[in-house]
């Protein structure tokens, strides 16, 4: 349970962050949906599976991830921490192996008719995707956020803070279109298993 570490200095940005990290699983367990739904060789409406990943572009990476690149695991290597071996390190590796499969994802996503190897390559990428980032949240929730916490400074973390606090203002508006669709997606494959094509 992260209830554990999120007492004082930091507690608002990775409260942040873990729910975001929460919001984020949703959209894996609809991903994960559509991918079982091409591989069992489902109709899946295209349009959805290009709408997740754009929301997976746009929140988990533009949103999230950029908070932690630009942010916190700056701040984390300022502290002394390497960005070429550890933890921050494998995050960012992480971080780009999400991105070329999210980009591969959204290519066969707005492509022509899927063949059946494109089919299957759409399920397979759907889940490894899943898996890793799946593993990477474990990950931060469970080791570079305590990590974090215990290694940065009250002056650290409220310059962290400072910076979090004004790229979420800046994003208000957007992040909260992208929380709406994403939700809305979210619902759509929680209560059926093969949505009608509008």
């Amino acid at each position: 349970m992260t209830d554990r570490w999120l007492k004082g200095d930091g507690d608002a940005v990775l409260r942040t962050l873990v729910g975001e990290h929460r919001r984020i699983e949703a959209l894996l367990d609809t991903l994960e949906r559509m991918g079982e739904a091409v591989e069992r060789g489902e109709d899946l409406p295209r349009p959805h599976l290009c709408e997740l990943t754009a929301l997976l572009k746009a929140y988990a990476d533009a949103h999230h991830h950029r908070k932690e690149e630009e942010i916190l695991f700056r701040a984390m290597v300022a502290a002394g921490l390497s960005d070429e071996e550890g933890p921050v390190a494998f995050m960012l590796e992480q971080h780009d192996e999400g991105r070329d499969l999210v980009s591969r994802l959204g290519d066969l996503a707005e492509g022509p008719p899927w063949s059946a190897g494109e089919r299957a390559q759409v399920a397979r990428l759907a889940r490894d995707f899943a898996i890793l980032l799946r593993a990477h949240i474990r990950d931060e929730d469970d080791v570079v956020y305590p990590l974090a916490v215990a290694r940065l400074r009250p002056a650290a973390w409220a310059d962290v803070t400072r910076a979090c606090a004004q790229a979420d203002a800046e994003a208000t508006e957007v992040v909260t279109n992208l929380t709406r669709r994403a939700d809305a997606l979210v619902q759509l494959y929680a209560t059926a298993t093969r949505p009608a094509i509008a």
